[in-house]
């Protein structure tokens, strides 16, 4: 399985649920901002060869708040996270603001 894989599956599938159902499409758009940012900070990880802890000693994050980003098993990560995030990996931190 590539990197991301079920990232990029449950992406789609979100996309299908919200052309089927427009009413939910507020519930859809949230979820898919959720998958794209993790999508996202994992392939920033990855490309500068960084794990995990790596990134958590850079960010001052925790190595579980980072898989739990990476999996968006958690709500919006606030603003201070993202920053932190995003300076770890010499991004601009609006990459990995909501879509």
């Amino acid at each position: 399985m590539k990197p991301g894989k079920r990232t990029t599956d449950a992406l789609e599938m979100a996309e299908v649920v919200m052309d089927a159902h427009p009413h939910l499409r507020v519930l859809v758009d949230a979820a898919i901002s959720r998958l794209r940012r993790a999508s996202d900070l994992r392939k920033a990880r990855i490309a500068r060869a960084l794990t995990q802890a790596d990134l958590a000693r850079k960010s001052g994050l925790s190595q579980t708040t980072i898989g739990r980003i990476e999996r968006s098993e958690t709500t919006v990560p606030s603003p201070e996270t993202l920053r932190r995030l995003a300076k770890a990996l010499n991004l601009d931190p609006a990459a990995f603001m909501p879509h």
